[in-house]
């Protein structure tokens, strides 16, 4: 009898066929689905679902360092970069008058002094002699560095009458990589001047210090020197400190060329007029200190014992081989 209660038998060929018509609906279901995704292209993921949409921006770098948690570690996405230590640098630029005190005299002795007293790192010089009778045959920018223990470069502009010669100088306390130099225009009649370049190691960082001494006797002649100092420097890239006697006054044409060719200290830094000759009662501004590539700090004019200039001192931040970066994490 059947659990129904019925005493009906169903024919055995019945059962066989249900449970065959049951394994085929089994397959038939994943065979449906796999058929749908090959005739609809085959991009949907093997776990079904929409495709996510894809970006086009571009994605984060991915860091392949595991963190100690087994997290994945942030990564850099910029820098920040930040300017770079400066190095301190003191200048000065100083129209010596060939050593020469009050009475006359040659005082070497008492410069050299006066220059260590200002404790500079570098030292740009005008009228120096070198081997020149009338200040007793010495090499002035060979003892001058002697005795600041600073090493130093000279550059001849004139021949003196009993041997000798007379030009500008520069000392240093960093190394003098090279130095030359250059002859200016000059007018019949003129002296000739120069415009004396060295280029300095400051630290590993490279520095091209200037010294110039323009013509005092004629505009036309000072226009053409500083026109020519212009061409000079105006493929140096390096950081720059331009100083000397430019026998100009601010206001003039041959400063407006020079502030073309390097910034003015003392426009930055300096504190009143900035008088400079003559040494005692000073009624004009005729020597200076221009930059380009470093930050001006102070400067000041000093009083010195001898020649017929004031001197010019000056602080400077010469940056240290630029900008320093480090990666910034989002």
């Amino acid at each position: 009898m059947r659990e129904d209660g019925s005493d009906r038998a169903w024919p055995a060929w019945v059962d066989h066929l249900a449970s065959i018509l049951l394994v085929l609906a089994l397959v038939a279901v994943p065979v449906a689905l796999v058929v749908h995704g090959l005739l609809s292209g085959g991009d949907e993921p093997r776990g079904g679902g929409p495709t996510p949409p894809v970006s086009t921006a571009p994605s984060a770098p991915v860091s392949s360092a595991p963190s100690p948690t087994g997290e994945p570690l942030p990564s850099a996405s910029g820098e920040t970069c930040v300017p770079g230590p400066l190095t301190d640098l003191t200048v000065v630029s100083f129209n010596i008058e060939s050593a020469h005190g009050p009475d006359g005299s040659v005082q070497l002795d008492l410069l050299a002094r006066t220059l260590a007293s200002w404790k500079p790192d570098i030292v740009l010089l005008q009228e120096v002699d070198k081997n020149q009778l009338r200040s007793g045959r010495v090499d002035m920018p060979a003892y001058l560095g002697e005795r600041l223990d600073m090493s130093s470069t000279f550059g001849a502009n004139l021949a003196g009458r009993a041997g000798g010669q007379y030009g500008t100088a520069l000392l240093s306390r960093y190394p003098i990589l090279r130095a030359e130099n250059s002859p200016l225009p000059r007018l019949p009649g003129d002296e000739q001047r120069g415009l004396l370049h060295a280029v300095l190691d400051v630290d590993g960082t490279q520095l091209s210090a200037y010294v110039v001494h323009l013509q005092h006797s004629s505009t036309r002649a000072r226009m053409r020197q500083i026109d020519e100092v212009r061409r000079l420097v105006a493929d140096d890239e390096l950081p720059k400190v331009i100083g000397g006697d430019f026998n100009a006054h601010p206001g003039s044409p041959v400063m407006t060329v020079a502030r073309a060719i390097a910034a003015d200290t003392w426009t930055a830094v300096g504190t009143g007029p900035g008088l400079t000759v003559p040494r005692l009662a000073p009624r004009g501004r005729i020597d200076y200190l221009l930059q380009a590539g470093l930050v001006p700090v102070d400067m000041q004019v000093l009083l010195p014992p001898l020649s017929d200039h004031r001197a010019l001192w000056a602080r400077y931040g010469l940056g240290a081989n630029g900008d320093v970066c480090l990666p910034s994490f989002g």
